[in-house]
This record gives structure tokens, C-alpha cells and sequence, in this order.
């Protein structure tokens, strides 16, 4: 049984990797968000060693990372191949493909840990997770989301199955190590460093060791801060939320479209399900329909798939708003067939924060509960931070609601799904075989949709 889990788990891992290089091979690099910003970021902070200026690249905002060390892989490959940068640049798509690959398995190793005798869950976890469209569409373009996902996995991965099983100062300077990388690769990470500080403070908390707590969080915020505060408190000069040329372009504007309440809630349904693609959902904008789009489908027209004909991409690269008919329509049968496994999932987060909400108010602190509960937490902020940006530039198409963005939590909505489906639903044999079959149908179709 252990043997052929694996032999599943290896052939799922497979699968997302033809998808992947598939992908990369087929894609044009350049069709990707905002490609000459960032790899103007690439080229002169890896050739000049310096930050780009405002004027040079409005990506300066986003954290170094990503851009220093792809930058210095390109250059390394265009000495090789005697390429052009770019060119060489567009190769780096391949290793962070190899990132994403790891950060499935990482998840699934931390499934494993939780729930060591669920063997069906953890690989209908993984064959879920890897599923997901979003991870293929920014697969195949030069960003910096699935370093960021790897950075995320690895980091909740060595918490979970290494710090919190037998804490120490030697494992907090690894953890610091960790959080300071991924805070030097985006800047959502810190929803990240903080669902873990409060994590240890609830783990020494149960045992009564807060000055342990205090000591082992001091070191770790030390650590953090030197190797990250030149950036944020010295560069960035605290002002967290100053994005870009979003920000460039909204203190252009004299007169401000004031935040429209409906936009956090309202859903124009039928609207979202018949065109779940820009501009329809814009102008005015709406947060849930928008993200919903753009998690399971393409609303920003950035993945027009070839099986649409050779101008479809051409097309779409020159106006964004311009798209055939038959892909309108194969977008629209992405989100009506994902409808129900969203509703799923959304039952399955709430179930999952507040079961493990209330075994920690009865006191239940075990590494399962904290855990789980911090994950959970790590979603919370990710959509707090969207909300905060989104209420501090209202307006516009909406251009702050990409589903890649929260790729880093997209695992945890996966993971609490699937811990809904194997713990709860599973007592309710109609409902839990009804359920799975819906998924897994959503499964199949989202591997094929992600083909590009």
C-alpha cells in the first residue's frame, strides 16, 4: 500500500511537470504580467547591482529576491548559450516550475505529518492541489509567485514537522532564516512571519513557558530585522502599502472614485458566470466575482490558450479587452463548473478555522490544533492585506484583484478542503461520495483547462 502511494503521488507530480514545461516551452515569455517592468527590475539589479529607479521600473516597490537571483541565473546562462538576457531570462521559468513541483510535495509532507493514517486523504490532497489552474498560468511566466509559494511550504513545512516537535535556539535561527527569504521575496510574507509568531506564543503559552516564548521570538525578530529591516524600515521607510505605479497613477488623479460599499460583497451572478472576463466585471469593480474568475479562469485575458487559434494570444497581447467568442464561452464553463467545489471549499475553511478556534479556546493545544489554526490564520491575513490595498486604491478595472497574488495560500485552501472531506463528510456516506465525485470531475476538467 505504501509502495503504490508513493508510485500515485510520483505520477501526479509527474503530470504537473508535463503540464508545466509544456507550458513554458509553449508560452511567449513576454505575454506575462507586466514583463518589461520586471525584467528591467531583473536586468539592473543583477548586471548594475543597485534598485532600479521610479522612473526606470514602477516595480521598485516589490521586494529584491526574486529579481537579484534570477537576474544573476540569466546572466550565468547567456554567458553559456551566448544569449541575449532576456532571452536567457525567459529560461529561469523552468526552474521556478521546479520550485512549484517541490512546494506540492512539501504540502503533502506536511498532510502526511498531520494525518499520518489518512493515506487516500493526502494523496487526494495533493492530486487537488495540483490541479489548480492559477499554478500553471503564472508557471509559464517570468514572476515571482511560485518562488513565493515555495518559500511559504518550505517555511510551514520546517515549523510544522521540525520547530514545533522540539523548539530550540539552533531551530528559531533557522526558522528566522527562512521568513527573512521569504520577506526579501514578497511582501505578503509577512501574513506568513505572522501567523507563526502568534503560533509559538499560543505553543509555550498551553505549557506555561512564556519567557521561553519571549527569548525564542526575540532571537527570531533580531534575526528578521537585520536581514530584512534595510529593506522595509530603510528603503521602504515603513510605508508598506505605497505600490507602484498604482499609487503613481492614483496621486495623479485629483477627484477619486470613493469606495463603493457593494464592491466587498456584491456578486452580479449572472454576470460572473456568463463572462468572467475583463472588462464585465469592471468599471464598476467587484472583489469576490473578480478573484473568483480569476482563480479558476483567465479574467485578465492573460492565457488565451492555443487551442483557440494562433491570433488568439497575438490578440489579446495587443488589446487585453478582445477575445473570441468560443473562448468567452470555454471561460464561462471553468467558472459554472467550479461553482460548487468553491462553495465546498469555502464550507471546508470555516469548518477548519472554527473547530480549530474552539479547540484552542477549550484549551486543546496540541501541534495539530496550532498548526492548522495558524494556517488558517495565514489566509485571514492574505485577504486582509488584499482588502487594506484594495481600500487604499479604490477604483480602476480592479488591477490589485489577481488571483496569483494569494498564491501562497491557494495550498491552504486545498489542505482545509481536504481535511473537511476525509474527517467530517466522511461520517455522512451520500454526502462525502457525492462531494468527492463533484470534485474530482473539477479535478479532471482543471488539469485540462490548465494546458495551455
Amino acid at each position: 500500500m505504501f509502495m503504490l502511494k508513493n508510485k500515485i503521488v510520483w505520477l501526479i507530480l509527474l503530470l504537473a511537470g508535463v503540464i508545466l514545461v509544456h507550458n513554458i516551452l509553449t508560452y511567449p515569455p513576454k505575454g506575462g504580467f507586466d514583463y518589461v517592468r520586471r525584467t528591467t527590475y531583473s536586468r539592473i539589479i543583477s548586471q548594475e547591482f543597485r534598485f532600479p529607479t521610479y522612473e526606470e521600473t514602477s516595480e521598485v516597490y516589490d521586494a529584491p529576491a526574486f529579481y537579484f537571483l534570477s537576474g544573476l541565473m540569466a546572466r550565468g546562462i547567456a554567458a553559456i548559450s551566448h544569449s541575449e538576457f532576456l532571452d536567457a531570462l525567459a529560461h529561469v521559468r523552468f526552474l521556478t516550475a521546479i520550485l512549484g513541483l517541490v512546494s506540492f510535495y512539501l504540502w503533502y509532507k506536511i498532510f502526511n505529518h498531520l494525518y499520518p493514517k489518512n493515506k487516500f486523504g493526502s494523496v487526494f490532497f495533493i492530486l487537488f492541489l495540483a490541479s489548480v489552474p492559477v499554478f500553471y498560468r503564472v508557471g509559464a511566466m517570468i514572476v515571482s509567485e511560485l518562488l513565493t509559494c515555495f518559500n511559504t511550504a518550505l517555511t510551514f513545512y520546517y515549523f510544522i514537522c521540525h520547530f514545533l516537535t522540539k523548539p530550540s535556539y539552533k531551530k528559531s535561527v533557522i526558522l528566522s532564516l527562512l521568513i527573512s527569504f521569504g520577506l526579501l521575496t514578497r511582501i505578503s510574507f509577512f501574513a506568513i512571519a505572522l501567523a507563526i509568531f502568534i503560533g509559538i506564543l499560543i505553543w509555550f503559552g498551553a505549557k506555561k513557558k512564556w519567557w521561553l516564548a519571549v527569548k525564542l521570538l526575540s532571537v527570531i525578530a533580531l534575526i528578521i530585522l537585520i536581514l530584512t529591516g534595510w529593506f522595509y524600515l530603510g528603503r521602504h521607510q515603513g510605508k508598506l502599502l505605497n505600490f507602484g505605479i498604482v499609487k503613481e497613477l492614483y496621486d495623479q488623479v485629483p477627484d477619486h472614485e470613493p469606495i463603493r460599499l457593494d464592491f466587498y460583497y456584491d456578486i452580479p451572478f449572472k454576470l460572473m458566470i456568463n463572462y468572467p472576463i475583463r472588462p464585465y466585471l469592471s468599471y464598476p469593480s467587484y472583489l469576490l466575482p473578480i478573484y473568483y474568475s480569476d482563480f479558476w479562469g483567465d479574467y485578465w485575458n492573460y492565457f488565451p490558450q492555443r487551442r483557440f487559434g494562433p491570433d488568439e494570444f497575438q490578440t489579446a497581447k495587443v488589446k487585453r479587452q478582445v477575445y473570441s467568442e468560443a473562448r468567452r464561452k470555454y471561460l464561462a464553463w471553468q467558472v459554472q463548473v467550479n461553482l460548487i467545489p468553491t462553495l465546498i471549499m469555502i464550507a471546508g475553511f470555516s469548518y477548519f478555522f472554527f473547530t480549530r478556534l474552539r479547540s484552542l479556546i477549550k484549551r486543546k493545544a496540541d501541534v495539530k490544533t496550532i498548526s492548522e489554526f495558524i494556517l488558517a490564520l495565514a489566509v485571514i491575513f492574505i485577504w486582509g492585506s488584499l482588502v487594506a490595498i484594495v481600500t487604499k486604491y479604490p477604483g480602476g478595472e480592479g488591477d490589485w484583484i489577481k488571483a496569483p497574488y494569494s498564491l501562497l495560500i491557494v495550498p491552504i485552501y486545498i489542505y482545509s478542503t481536504s481535511v473537511f472531506l476525509f474527517t467530517w463528510l466522511k461520517k455522512y456516506p451520500i454526502v462525502y461520495w457525492s462531494t468527492l465525485v463533484i470534485l474530482l470531475f473539477s479535478i479532471m476538467n482543471n488539469f485540462i483547462f490548465s494546458w495551455f
